[in-house]
């Protein structure tokens, strides 16, 4: 997914699906949607007739009302017209689908990437290609948007034998990435940057990318830059980038003079994977924000969450952490099918493979515990990866979406495959976000409030008791009665978005509405397989929800765990993890627990309320302190459910 900073003009699209879209010239890619894409694909939008497994359409650009369409393809037609002959390359108007006359570049190889030109006249264009119209174009091209032709004067170059898989734009610059040595006749392994009005080398860019993963083919697979230019996050074959260890991801200061490598290093992707794939990064891509960036592979099962390798997943990872040895914000498998294609909206990470399931962590080449069906496509919530509802299954699969591009319309999907959300669209597709589902993050609470509870006992027990609290200060104790809910069976509670969620000591994961004064019907949360062993329910002693992570301690375990949940539709992650088992916060002996403003608050089994730090996801040392308790104020906290709304 590429970056090319420039403001464009947000048009109003119409709820009936139809081809109606207006975008300014050198539309930006790095596009936020307040809200989920509509599963109903646009009517219209042209088709790519030929092209095997694996081919179709690879890369996208749009200026103004035209789009730009790259790939591995040579017949088109219009929705419900003849047959066209285009080479890898064509545009259409994307009002009503019309595929241009005038553009017709004549290329001998297949485009991987297309970007548009800072002046809106023109696109560059990059992949295995020779020649445009006859000419000689190795590599790489600058094609005027008028005649197909390529721009005069422009004159960059890239080796015989190689290939160009990638380019991003900041300012005058063009980054491209690939599988080349020399670029102009000047060495320049696997990243340059050209002068987007002359082609002339940037002296500045010249980092020296060398080993390999797996195989003889060093190069870049696919990159992205960041909104702000200074940032640009590649992926590939390689294994040190100016002799420092960077396998197979790479952070570049491209906004420094020279460029230099960023000091963000991880061990994750030194693993193998599949002796198929020399490496098995698939694509990367930045957050509108700047903040992470997101990356696909491929690779085969190879055990799953078990193995420590991150083959057929996709990953978080922050682009403000620094050092050695760094991990993923969250890990989402698809239990061994491939992932080609990620992209961020800020409010979804949409991607597309040849995916049959995700949250799939435990199984290979089937449905494990806690896995969804998610055929082709899947959208995944930023906080922890979780598969959103959201579905524009994807048959057949074949081998993948190989571009995702975002405007202000919604997402363009190109794949090799015929079909998506059960409509034709051969290989080309657009998904609106006009109509979409917003998404609300959970809710986040704060002091003063009220801290509610259930009561412990053995008997029925009828109500919830609720105090204020200041953060220093607890008003009396108020009762909610409840006689058609018995609460002596749960096990853990939290509030978020208007809804209770809680434990039962059967086992199960419960939610109904709530608004602090009634109770709405009470529903079971499926868990999609997962059992006591996986989540321990019955046993569950307090939990709270922070930022897409269910936290929860659990009868006589010393540990504080936690697993993803994404409250828009009670999807519960199938991974546990563990916090923290130090002594000193004594989670085994927990009598219900909630979180507010920072700080954990923790029931005890002789009935005192103590605080602890919570920072940066940890538990801090040395900030226990009780603050309320039968000896200090007369109130017991022991709870089955502690939580605060």
């Amino acid at each position: 997914m590429k970056r090319t900073p420039r403001s464009f003009a947000v048009s109003v699209v119409s709820a009936v699906m139809v081809m109606t879209f207006v975008q300014s010239a050198a539309a930006d890619p790095s596009v936020f949607h307040d809200r989920l894409l509509v599963s109903n694909p646009t009517n219209g939008t042209p088709r790519i007739l030929d092209g095997g497994r694996g081919d179709g359409v690879k890369a996208f650009a749009q200026i103004g009302n035209t789009m730009y369409v790259g790939g591995e393809f040579t017949q088109v037609s219009e929705s419900s017209g003849p047959t066209i002959t285009r080479n890898h390359i064509f545009s259409f108007d994307v009002n009503t689908g019309a595929i241009s006359n005038s553009f017709v570049p004549q290329l001998n190889g297949k485009v991987e990437s297309i970007q548009p030109a800072p002046d809106g006249l023109s696109v560059f264009v990059g992949g295995y290609f020779t020649t445009v119209n006859g000419q000689n174009a190795k590599r790489i091209a600058k094609i005027s948007t008028s005649n197909g032709q390529l721009v005069g004067g422009w004159t960059a170059n890239v080796t015989t034998g190689s290939r160009v898989m990638d380019m991003s734009i900041s300012g005058n610059r063009l980054f491209i990435g690939g599988e080349f040595t020399k670029v102009n006749a000047q060495t320049r392994t696997n990243l340059a940057a050209l002068d987007v009005n002359s082609g002339a080398l940037d002296g500045s860019v010249n980092l020296t990318f060398a080993g390999v993963q797996s195989g003889t083919r060093r190069r870049i697979q696919r990159m992205d830059i960041s909104p702000d230019g200074d940032t640009i996050v590649a992926i590939g074959n390689f294994a040190t980038v100016n002799g420092l260890d960077r396998r197979q991801v790479v952070v570049l200061n491209v906004g420094s003079n020279p460029a230099s490598v960023a000091n963000w290093q991880t061990d994750r992707y030194k693993n193998s994977c599949s002796s198929t794939f020399d490496t098995y990064m698939r694509d990367v891509d930045i957050d509108p924000s700047g903040t992470y960036f997101v990356i696909a592979t491929t690779g085969a099962f190879f055990g799953g969450a078990t193995s420590g390798v991150l083959c057929d997943t996709v990953t978080r990872w922050e682009l403000n952490q620094s050092g050695s040895g760094l991990q993923p914000n969250w890990i989402d498998y698809s239990g061994g099918d491939s992932i080609w294609s990620v992209l961020s909206t800020g409010h979804a990470i949409y991607m597309g493979g040849h995916n049959r399931w995700m949250n799939n962590p435990f199984a290979g080449d089937s449905a494990g515990p806690g896995s969804v069906p998610r055929v082709g496509t899947a959208a995944l919530d930023p906080l922890n990866g979780l598969p959103l509802n959201w579905t524009a299954t994807r048959e057949p699969r074949r081998e993948g979406v190989f571009k995702l591009l975002a405007t202000s319309t919604g997402v363009w999907w190109g794949s090799d495959s015929c079909c998506i959300a059960g409509e034709r669209h051969e290989r080309l597709a657009h998904l609106p976000v006009a109509g979409g589902t917003v998404v609300p993050p959970p809710s986040v609470f704060h002091l003063p409030d009220e801290l509610w509870n259930s009561a412990f006992s053995a008997g029925s027990v009828t109500a919830l008791d609720h105090r204020s609290y200041s953060g220093s200060t607890f008003g009396s104790t108020s009762s909610l009665n409840t006689p058609a809910v018995d609460w002596s069976a749960t096990r853990g509670a939290f509030v978020t978005n208007g809804r209770l969620y809680y434990g039962r000591s059967d086992g199960t994961f419960r939610v109904r509405s709530f608004d602090g004064s009634s109770l709405g019907a009470e529903s079971t949360i499926d868990l999609h397989g997962l059992n006591n062993s996986h989540f321990p329910l019955a046993n569950v002693t307090g939990m709270f929800l922070d930022q897409g992570r269910l936290y929860y301690t659990v009868a006589g375990n010393s540990n504080l765990f936690y697993r993803y949940f994404s409250p828009s539709w009670d999807m519960t992650g199938a991974q546990t993890f563990t916090v923290n088992g130090s002594a000193e916060f004594d989670w085994g002996t927990v009598a219900g627990m909630t979180m507010v403003d920072g700080n954990i608050y923790v029931g005890r089994a002789n009935g005192n309320l103590d605080r602890i730090g919570f920072s940066n996801r940890l538990p801090v040392g040395g900030s226990r302190t009780t603050v309320s308790g039968p000896g200090i104020d007369g109130q017991n906290w022991r709870s089955r459910g502690l939580f605060v709304f």
